[in-house]
């Protein structure tokens, strides 16, 4: 499954005691970086969350400083 500048939600790729999912298509110009530990659900509220904004200069942000959000719900989370 392609990853960054691939096409659609890449699956969930275990790194150590760590996965990663990562999704280049639910919001134009965005790139999602998802992350949490091992075997976690996307619906639980244990993420970590980082919106990357390619429409012009890249922008980085996080949706909080923990691993207490949702994947699921990482195109209506609030970025800073």
């Amino acid at each position: 499954m392609p990853r960054l500048g691939g096409l659609g939600i890449g699956p969930s790729e275990a790194e150590g005691n760590q996965q990663t999912l990562i999704d280049t298509t639910t919001t134009a110009n965005t790139i999602y970086v998802c992350k949490t530990e091992r075997g976690v659900a996307t619906s639980a509220s244990s993420w970590f969350i980082k919106a990357i904004d390619t429409s012009g200069p890249i922008t980085i942000k996080a949706a909080s400083a923990a691993y207490d959000q949702v994947a699921d719900d990482r195109a209506s989370l609030n970025y800073t």
